[in-house]
């Protein structure tokens, strides 16, 4: 019976990836949402075209709850932006 409970209200893990041109509405929005002046969705597009930038994401189901944007160029690595949403084990929003 624990394990079946245990079971039901266990955290998910999110599951980190690269992210891809298509995730950019997603970046933009929660890069809006964490800092004072957001990136516009093209802005963010313009940046992972960048062959020296580096997208990954972090998905709790098919919630995007975090993003690092990062660049490479020859010996030099740099943090462009991070964030990380709040939510719940259960991919949802507190309200």
């Amino acid at each position: 019976m624990m394990r079946l409970l245990k079971g039901l209200f266990a955290r998910a893990e999110p599951v980190l990836s690269e992210a891809s041109i298509r995730d950019a509405a997603a970046i933009a929005a929660l890069h809006t949402a964490s800092f004072a002046r957001g990136w516009s969705e093209q802005e963010v597009e313009g940046l992972m075209t960048d062959r020296h930038v580096f997208a990954h994401r972090a998905m709790l189901g098919a919630n995007m709850t975090g993003f690092i944007l990062s660049r490479v160029v020859e010996d030099e690595a740099e943090i462009l932006s991070v964030a990380v949403d709040s939510v719940d084990g259960f991919g949802e929003r507190p309200q």
